[in-house]
């Protein structure tokens, strides 16, 4: 006769079963489009913006001091929703650096910092295509090869140090790496040949000022 399988000897159940923890975890996240919340935030800045036009006429009635903090405080929370980490971005140059210097027969160390803290997606993706250009720049010009950074004494593996850091209530991102560096007569010779600057004009012009010259279009 067939007998009920045990508990011991009954197999184990399909996939993961979701712990109680679990299942609480992801009812306190929902996704929402970006769509939504641009939408949000634009609305809100009208409602910022309505609230200020009444400030000086009402701001000594206490139900619209109570109306006004709740706005202030409504708006930053939706600006918190539109907050991304900025390793969100950071991380996609590990990549770029793996790819490039392979490419390019060169050994590079990437070294992140600061990527916790945390920005408007909106800047996240302006930064993408200007950071991109200066970390290839680094690999193409700026890093030696390996051969040569032996000869003058460096080692082997170049360094790229990619950085965010709060300061004064701004994010600054640093890109920084430890090649050969900017070469001042280079930089000299093509903004002559470009017209950006004379012969006669460069003359006692300092080093800083030369190299403002890559910034020119």
């Amino acid at each position: 006769t067939n007998t009920p399988m045990s508990k011991k000897n009954s197999p184990p159940p399909l996939g993961k079963v979701s712990t109680k923890s679990e299942r609480n975890q992801s009812n306190k996240t929902i996704r929402i489009g970006v769509g939504v919340l641009d939408e949000l935030l634009e609305l809100i800045g009208e409602v910022v913006l309505g609230r200020n036009q009444f400030l000086n006429k009402f701001s000594n009635d206490k139900g619209f001091k109570t109306l006004s903090q709740s706005i202030t405080k409504l708006h930053q929370h939706v600006i918190q929703t539109r907050m991304q980490s900025i390793n969100v971005l950071f991380d996609k140059y590990k990549r770029t650096v793996r790819d490039l210097s392979k490419k390019l027969n060169k050994k590079i160390e990437l070294t992140i910092e600061g990527g916790d803290l945390e920005l408007d997606r909106t800047i996240i993706e302006g930064l993408a295509d200007p950071l991109t250009h200066l970390i290839r720049n680094s690999i193409d010009h700026g890093i030696e090869e390996p051969e040569q950074r032996s000869k003058v004494g460096k080692g082997v593996v170049g360094n790229i140090a990619l950085r965010a850091i709060h300061e004064s209530g701004q994010i600054l991102i640093e890109i920084e790496d430890d090649g050969r560096g900017l070469d001042r007569d280079s930089i000299l010779k093509k903004a002559i040949a470009q017209e950006l600057v004379t012969e006669e004009e460069t003359k006692g012009m300092e080093n800083k000022d030369i190299f403002a010259f890559i910034f020119t279009a």
